[in-house]
């Protein structure tokens, strides 16, 4: 009975420090912490703050600097793989920076809480995305550089990110600068930090949505692309709000896949069957105004079989960016 007891003690502190770690409600944490003696007063959560528990916050220093601080519960005892894994990602991007990487500035604990403080961005891409159009063409293709610029950099690492997203990239619009930021989903290559389940989105992949946690440099690039065609249309590229719906404005865009195009789709998916059967549609007409290279990219990247994905190495040279073509 007691090694019972002890299994579910040891689940239930599994579940919190996922949920403190993924962004999910933490009913261990109920208020904004306060840091006065650390040297930080805390402003207030940033959006959506009360799932993920990032905070704005100002230093207590004679120039006031406005910071980002993301709160992770770690209690006693628990799982010590995912406390490894953890403090194994914040000195990756500690130590292997990139200019469009959000700079991690320091890291502390107290208590059974980990802080780790980053510098301060005040838009995010979600927010660029809303302006008219004719203020988002002409940043597409640098933003678009300089996001496959930081995967680039985090794959040659076997770092997958693993949730990118335009609300987790940062823009500098005097610096004409991005930065990605969140990195709660990240993980090595072959870690089981990065097989764990994430809750599905518009940028995720279609090998994700039929659960087989196969989370992998192809998923990411995936997630680019979704982004790319957003920065063009001005909205997600896939609207579903469950998983097969989903899957299905997925299959409407670029065809139902069959074993002809990707082979073992029907092992992966075993309802593939049961999907509607689309035939897919002209990417230039629902991505106006972008031109042909940019739709030769973006279908490279919305590739539905991930072993012919392109990779953000081999998107980087493609001719997209030879800014002379245009």
């Amino acid at each position: 009975m007691c090694e019972f007891v002890q299994t579910i003690i040891s689940f239930c502190e599994s579940v919190v420090m996922c949920c403190s770690e993924w962004g999910m409600w933490n009913p261990w944490i109920g208020s904004v912490p306060n840091l006065e003696e650390l040297n930080y007063n805390v402003i207030g959560p940033v959006t959506d703050c009360t799932l993920n528990k990032v905070y704005r916050c100002v230093k207590a220093d004679v120039d006031q600097s406005m910071v980002f601080i993301k709160e992770i519960f770690m209690p006693d005892g628990y799982n010590t793989a995912v406390q490894t894994s953890i403090s194994a990602k914040t000195s990756f991007f500690r130590f292997h920076g990139h200019p469009n990487i959000i700079r991690e500035l320091r890291s502390f604990r107290r208590g059974n809480y980990m802080y780790i403080v980053y510098e301060y961005f005040s838009v995010d891409l979600s927010n660029f995305i809303s302006f008219p159009k004719i203020q988002r063409d002409p940043q597409t293709r640098l933003i678009l550089q300089q996001i496959l610029s930081a995967v680039k950099h985090c794959h040659s690492y076997d770092i997958i990110l693993g949730d990118i997203k335009p609300k987790y990239i940062q823009i500098n619009f005097t610096a004409r600068l991005i930065k990605l930021a969140d990195f709660g989903f990240a993980g090595a290559y072959g870690d089981p930090w990065a097989s764990y389940p994430i809750k599905p989105s518009q940028y995720s992949a279609p090998e994700l949505l039929f659960r087989t946690r196969q989370h992998s440099k192809a998923a990411d690039m995936w997630s680019v692309g979704c982004i790319f065609g957003e920065l063009v249309i001005g909205k997600p590229v896939f609207q579903g709000t469950t998983t097969r719906e989903q899957l299905v404005s997925i299959f409407r865009l670029l065809g139902t896949p069959t074993e002809e195009s990707w082979p073992g789709v029907s092992r992966k998916c075993r309802t593939i069957s049961c999907f509607p059967k689309y035939q897919p549609q002209n990417l230039a007409e629902n991505f106006p105004g972008l031109e042909p290279a940019g739709i030769d990219l973006l279908s490279k990247m919305l590739c539905l079989d991930p072993r012919e994905r392109i990779s953000a190495e081999d998107a980087l040279e493609h001719g997209y960016f030879n800014f002379n073509q245009n």
